[in-house]
């Protein structure tokens, strides 16, 4: 597969080490699922943790924003080697920078027409000490320093929804479109295809608002909001599952991509409970996924589960949209290569979870309106 970068678009920097990873995973009731899935039943509370379970310790950093920045705790979060990276794709088009105690670095802010400026943000990835935002309007990488200053452009052949560069070429995640009969594509240093992954299906498009790709050591793990299955591609160049995920009645069925009528199956699939799987993490240690509970409208609200897998067990923590739990709900953007859960929250979830928790939580600045990254250490 050749060299693969620290970090990709929406993801957090893993291993380093080059080394591949093997990680044999089994899921609770081992004799009722097959080998290599992952049973959650969220009705069953099936796995269901404590936070004090899932964590050993907590550290919150407060980031230090200059008036101009603004921060949506909805906005992705990056973190390598040491930075966190801010991205904000809807409102300021930006990329904010801060240093691992939360002090401003700079920001990258170069919306507009010129050739040193991108039409919209696809996807954010720290390359060496530059950061590289791929435009999908402009059909190109546009790379910056960490104060924004502009650095260079490279133009591609082709124009895929999300982009990975790994010094040998790109990924490319084509999705559902159509604009070739498959979903993932590798690209030369020109942006030209050489090899597709996965077919393409006729079903109502969904965009994805986290990277698919997901890079540790030589492979590449592929996550999508629609698919309960993370497919791995080997240093080989070649595709095979990584893991099934079993959510029960919340699974989106295998008939919903075969469907000859993509809108009444989209039709079908809003009315019915479905999940999403909204993040794939992994590292030497620990392989965490973060998935998105849609009812129905008759059905109740949504909320999200963490799930953690170590040493062949898995464990889940629930979050609903109000109430102690709160803080997790949506909120992981990141797993360091230390095994710390990186949240994007603000101060009042996090007094919430404070007073339910007390030990875990540490004092923090309460009455503070800046967005907080809260690390998370993961348990053995």
């Amino acid at each position: 597969m050749g060299k693969t970068l620290k970090t990709n678009s929406h993801e957090p920097q893993l291993d380093g080490s080059g080394r591949g990873v093997t990680v044999h995973l089994t899921a609770c009731n081992t004799d009722e699922v097959p080998q290599g899935t992952v049973a959650y039943n969220p009705q069953q509370r099936t796995g269901e943790v404590a936070p004090e379970e899932l964590f050993s310790s907590m550290e919150v950093i407060t980031l230090q924003c200059p008036d101009e920045v603004i921060v949506d705790t909805g906005n992705d979060l990056l973190f390598d080697a040491g930075i966190f990276y801010l991205v904000d794709r809807v409102h300021r088009k930006s990329v904010d920078l801060f240093d691992r105690q939360g002090g401003y670095i700079g920001s990258v802010r170069a919306f507009g027409r010129s050739g040193a400026e991108y039409a919209d943000i696809s996807g954010v990835q720290p390359v060496d000490s530059l950061v590289a935002v791929y435009s999908y309007h402009n059909q190109a990488l546009c790379y910056y320093d960490r104060q924004g200053g502009f650095v260079r452009r490279d133009s591609l052949a082709y124009q895929p929804l999300s982009l990975l560069e790994d010094g040998d070429g790109y990924w490319g995640y084509a999705g559902y479109s159509n604009t070739v009969p498959s979903r993932v594509v590798r690209m030369d240093p020109q942006g030209r295809i050489t090899r597709e992954y996965l077919p393409t299906a006729k079903i109502i498009p969904l965009m994805e608002m986290n990277s698919v790709f997901v890079p540790h050591g030589e492979e590449l793990f592929i996550r999508e909001a629609l698919q309960r299955r993370i497919f791995r591609i080997d240093a080989a160049g070649e595709l095979s599952t990584f893991l099934t995920f079993d959510f029960g009645r919340w699974n989106i069925p295998d008939t919903y991509f075969e469907s000859d009528d993509p809108m009444q199956a989209a039709q079908k699939l809003m009315s019915s409970d479905f999940a999403l799987m909204n993040r794939f993490m992994i590292n030497n240690d620990f392989t965490v996924a973060e998935v998105g509970f849609n009812p129905n409208s008759d059905n109740g609200t949504s909320f999200s589960s963490i799930g953690v897998g170590h040493r062949g067990a898995w464990r889940w923590l629930r979050a609903d949209r109000e109430g102690p739990r709160a803080l997790f709900f949506s909120a992981a953007r990141a797993l360091t290569p230390d095994s710390e859960l990186v949240l994007l929250t603000d101060a009042e979830r996090l007094a919430a979870l404070k007073e339910a928790c007390p030990t875990l939580v540490p004092d923090f600045q309460a009455d503070t309106d800046n967005a907080l990254v809260v690390l998370c250490r993961l348990k053995d």
